[in-house]
């Protein structure tokens, strides 16, 4: 627990630090902070994992909704291309589009072993034959409260190189652990809004 809070308040000082230098931050910061943060957070508190940290975010395009990878952090020497990680909203196939629509915690135990019953798809093809180590997921959905309802913002994903790292009978042990993480990007995805609002006004 003490690990915890000390991870979110580098979160705190690293914004304050930007706020001394007079720059002020952005949503971008705080998606940016957070990300890097968890990241660092799990590597301390699981040191025989790998992990792959990831915020996606509900686009829309012209006719239709999109979950878009925003922003990520993977282990050093590992990277994505951002533009083509995107996917129709309502393409259930996808642990992360699950995430969102049906507005619940997603977890893959085993990723290997769902593939092979067909309950999971890679998102590209080569990937299955990849030597890359990726055995257990989880997608948590990222919301702020509206009313007695929620207001869907977007899915955090987690995935690691440890089968059984995430199971069906922990997800609210995570979700509790990773609480101050998912306030900060729905904080993010609330600002990112605004500042798309003001923007529109300023244009009419």
């Amino acid at each position: 627990q003490k690990v915890n809070v000390a991870a979110r308040n580098r979160i705190t000082m690293g914004l304050i630090e930007l706020v001394h230098r007079g720059v002020g931050f952005t949503h971008w910061d705080i998606l940016q902070l957070t990300l890097a943060t968890l990241y660092n957070y799990l590597r301390s508190v699981h040191r025989n994992h790998l992990f792959r940290v990831s915020y996606w975010g509900i686009r829309n395009e012209t006719t239709r909704q999109i979950a878009r990878m925003v922003a990520y952090k993977y282990p050093p020497g590992l990277s994505t291309n951002l533009r083509k990680r995107r996917l129709p909203l309502d393409d259930s196939r996808y642990a992360v589009c699950r995430a969102i629509t049906m507005q619940a915690t997603q977890v893959v135990s085993s990723i290997r072993a769902c593939h092979r019953c067909g309950e999971f798809i890679y998102f590209y093809n080569y990937q299955k034959k990849s030597k890359r180590s990726l055995e257990s997921l989880i997608v948590i959905p990222v919301f702020a409260k509206k009313g007695a309802g929620k207001l869907m913002q977007g899915a955090l994903c987690i995935d690691t190189n440890q089968p059984n790292t995430f199971i069906v009978e922990e997800i609210d042990l995570w979700r509790d652990e990773l609480v101050g993480f998912l306030a900060n990007l729905s904080l993010s995805e609330a600002l990112r809004e605004a500042s798309l609002r003001t923007s529109n006004t300023g244009k009419r």
